[in-house]
């Protein structure tokens, strides 16, 4: 179904109104998402105007090698989780600049993969919904 409505889109330029709960569907064929909540559009914006306005922060996974030392902090982040060799940090990237903290991390510590990772639309979309007093809906 995704790739009949990209070409019905890219080929004829249809518009498709999706109603879905369905989040992989709004990232893999979604550029505007309409959030309604209560009967009300609580939003109508591109996704990434929705995710940025829900986060800021992104996400990046640091894989450290086996014998590695893992920081206990690191400036310009926040530490959201350790799992093993693996520290899982949030910043925001206004305030820290994601090549800057790839940086100060890769030059003190042994790392075997780095991986930023923006905030999963089921997130952004629960979040919003929180944020507009329609949790529930």
């Amino acid at each position: 179904m995704r790739d009949f409505v990209r070409r019905a889109n890219r080929e004829r330029g249809t518009t498709v109104l999706l109603t879905t709960h369905d989040m992989h569907d709004i990232e893999a064929l979604a550029r505007r998402v309409i959030v309604i909540g209560h009967g009300r559009v609580l939003a109508d914006s591109p996704v990434e105007a929705l995710r940025a306005q829900v986060m800021a922060e992104r996400r990046l996974v640091v894989d450290f090698a086996q014998d590695a030392e893992l920081p206990v902090e690191v400036a310009g982040a926040r530490v959201h989780s350790r799992d093993g060799q693996t520290l899982v940090l949030d910043f925001d990237p206004a305030q820290t600049a994601a090549p800057a903290l790839i940086a100060r991390i890769a030059a003190a510590h042994a790392v075997e993969d780095i991986r930023l990772e923006g905030l999963a639309i089921e997130a952004v979309i629960a979040r919003f919904y929180a944020m507009h007093g329609a949790a529930e809906a």
